[in-house]
């Protein structure tokens, strides 16, 4: 059974991590989007996502730590075509010691229609040792807000993934 999906309406409540208009070249035989630049679209935008938190080039290069995926669910809910507009939004759920899981929403501007969603699962991660490492206080603190943001929202992500705890711990 699949989960229930927000409103367009609702999913622009989100923050707006960018838009784009589908070009000529992402359009594959069946004459719609090709399903990799579904995810082109989440690693482009999902920058601006970590961004929100404090995880920008500065947090890689500086701190020597980051963030990588553990686990992605992609569902593909409409088509996009060539020409068309998309924004993605997307939102943090949950956090662990050392993980995240976030959700983000592609959404047909000219439809709209939602698109596609891709949940995530992301682990912190020291960048001189290659290892899982906590995720530092002040980056917890700031995911702690952008989940408490979310969850004062009158509606669920329809999440397939739970992580353990939803706090920094």
């Amino acid at each position: 059974m699949r989960n229930k999906y927000p409103s367009v309406e609702a999913i622009r409540e989100l923050p707006l991590l960018g838009n784009d208009v589908i070009p000529k070249k992402w359009e594959d035989l069946n004459g719609h989007v090709n399903v990799s630049y579904y995810l082109w679209l989440y690693n482009q935008m999902g920058w601006s996502m970590f961004g929100q938190i404090g995880i920008t080039e500065h947090y890689f290069n500086e701190r020597r730590l980051g963030f990588v995926d553990l686990e992605n669910h992609t569902r593909y809910l409409s088509e996009l075509h060539v020409g068309e507009r998309v924004s993605v939004y997307g939102c943090y759920l949950a956090q662990d010691a050392k993980r995240v899981q976030g959700m983000v929403f592609v959404v047909n501007d000219d439809t709209d229609a939602l698109a596609c969603s891709i949940e995530f699962l992301a682990i912190s991660m020291d960048l001189e040792q290659r290892r899982a490492t906590a995720i530092p206080g002040d980056i917890a603190t700031q995911l702690a807000d952008a989940i408490e943001q979310y969850t004062a929202l009158d509606w669920s992500a329809p999440a397939i993934m739970q992580i353990a705890s939803k706090g920094p711990n």
